[in-house]
């Protein structure tokens, strides 16, 4: 889920997530009667995924000093990163070249519907030096 734009990778899951946020805020403007059962059950589904997402967000206030990326692999394991991790693929999680140790690691259980890949987070600091947020 990367794009190249001017050159250099950029992960656009945030910007997924945003997109969604919008759309879902949008519909839900609209006249009850202008949208058909099914969009409305749509929204509503929609609605939930972000929740969800949202629910799983790291709070930076309580991360390790070092830390400047969160993830949630496929097991519900969520780790700290210092450096930006990528997908692997083949063991469902996120590597990167250090991780923070196993005493700053959590579980959470991933609600239906949302896939592991999007649940990786950048402390806002870094991603706006990066020119990120």
């Amino acid at each position: 889920m990367t794009r190249k734009r001017g050159g250099a990778a950029k992960n656009n899951r945030a910007d997924l997530i945003e997109s969604i946020r919008s759309v879902v805020a949008w519909l839900k403007t609209q006249e009850s009667d202008e949208l058909s059962p099914d969009i409305a059950l749509s929204v509503d589904r929609l609605t939930a995924f972000v929740a969800a997402f949202d629910k799983l967000a790291p709070d930076w206030s309580k991360a390790p000093i070092e830390a400047n990326y969160y993830t949630v692999s496929s097991s519900g394991l969520c780790r700290w990163h210092v450096d930006d991790p990528q997908i692997n693929e083949i063991v469902q999680s996120w590597n990167s070249e250090y991780v923070l140790p196993p005493r700053f690691a959590l579980h959470v259980e991933l609600q239906d519907g949302l896939d592991w890949k999007f649940c990786k987070w950048q402390r806002p600091k870094v991603a706006a030096k990066e020119g990120k947020a």
